[in-house]
């Protein structure tokens, strides 16, 4: 799959990046739309503190659940398909 990926100071490609695996209690999105935020364009620049390279960017999304494993969602009701 492909990932936004910051490589240092106005160095963004577009890569192949690892699928997700989906864990016990965990699900897994089909991503549909990907925002682009502040912190995130403070990471392009550079000026993140805390931002080392490589890391995705474009944490702000909405999609469609694929995947879901495991009985461990207290907090989690949806379903396959869920929007």
């Amino acid at each position: 799959m492909k990932g936004l990926v910051w490589h240092g100071k106005h160095e963004l490609r577009l890569d192949d990046v690892r699928e997700p695996q989906c864990g016990d209690g965990e699900a897994i999105l089909e991503v549909k739309y990907a925002g682009i935020c502040g912190s995130d364009l403070t990471i392009y620049q550079g000026k993140h503190k805390r931002a080392k390279p490589p890391t995705i960017l474009g944490h702000e999304f909405a999609g469609v659940v694929v995947e879901r494993r495991g009985a461990g969602y207290p907090r989690c009701t949806w379903e396959t398909a869920s929007r």
